[in-house]
């Protein structure tokens, strides 16, 4: 993934706008319900693997996995604070970078594993991650380094944390619950959206709630993917907890008894990261058949059942 200047906030705004619940409906009840046979299907692969979807993105999307379905463990990421791409810690390993990716960690993946470390409240991990931000921080003050990348830019770009990141890493630490959040932010597209979502959703988590910018992006996001439910659920969850909607997309889009694939269903192996008038919401049949982790469906039903807040 390239990185996304995600963590750009600045100034003071308040976090006024609390999850919001308007109680169970029959389509939020069957969501839920088809999640728990999701995290059954996909259990015996994904800890096979050790990861979910993706080898070298593992972290964000093994992080996500877990918040949804409790598995699989995020112990193999982890030495000692620092934290990889994969379970095996394979990714990036010079001399060799043909591997599956330029460093061994970047920003995106540290969007899904703060976001497990505050909903699971886990000040263990999160104390962890700062004492080896704290041991690396940079001469300048501005940021510390946690991992290694295919130069000088590369590392700048993806394995540098900014100082608004390490607050929010401090405060999980800390249980913290005061922050300021900043101003008004671009409304970007594809994979880019989503890691905005899974920001706010955050923030949403630590805080106890997000800013009026905050709720504006997510009203923003959600207007501009419909059919997103991900995106539907992230909006509702802090405007008026309104989740039938959401709740009807998702039984459309996830496959009822089974997991999806790329010939039935879509063709990406993760979908709620991509636009809707991209290829991957189409089937590949021309493709091998593979079946997919589930991963953006058992995320995206967590938020719509409201557990993940």
């Amino acid at each position: 993934m390239k990185f996304l200047p995600l963590f750009l906030l600045a100034g003071c705004q308040s976090f006024d706008n609390p999850p919001q619940t308007s109680g169970p409906s029959w389509e939020v009840e069957q969501v839920s319900i088809r999640k728990n046979i999701y995290c059954d299907l996909a259990r015996k692969e994904i800890e096979s693997k050790g990861y979910s979807v993706s080898r070298c993105d593992g972290l964000l999307f093994t992080a996500l996995h877990n918040l949804a379905c409790g598995y699989p463990s995020l112990n193999p990421f982890e030495v000692g604070g620092q934290w990889f791409r994969s379970p095996t810690h394979q990714c990036f390993t010079p001399p060799d970078h043909s591997n599956g990716a330029d460093s061994t960690i970047s920003k995106d993946m540290y969007a899904g594993l703060l976001l497990n470390l505050a909903v699971k409240k886990d000040r263990t991990r999160a104390k962890r991650a700062l004492a080896y931000c704290n041991k690396n921080r940079l001469t300048t003050g501005l940021g510390c380094q946690v991992g290694k990348g295919d130069g000088v830019q590369v590392e700048a770009s993806k394995t540098i944390l900014p100082p608004t990141t390490i607050k929010i890493l401090e405060d999980i630490a800390n249980g913290t619950k005061t922050h300021s959040e900043g101003t008004k932010q671009p409304i970007l597209k594809g994979y880019q959206a989503h890691l905005q979502i899974l920001r706010q959703l955050l923030i949403g988590a630590q805080y106890g709630g997000i800013s009026y910018y905050g709720l504006e992006l997510l009203k923003a996001q959600a207007e501009r993917e419909p059919f997103n439910p991900l995106y539907q659920a992230a909006y509702h969850l802090y405007s008026d907890g309104e989740m039938t909607g959401a709740a009807e997309l998702w039984l459309k889009q996830c496959p009822n008894g089974r997991l999806p694939n790329n010939h039935d269903d879509f063709c990406t192996d993760y979908l709620y990261q991509r636009d809707f008038d991209n290829s991957d919401w189409a089937t590949c049949k021309n493709e091998q058949k593979r079946t997919h982790d589930g991963t953006d469906c058992v995320f995206a039903a967590a938020v719509i059942t409201e557990d993940i807040k």
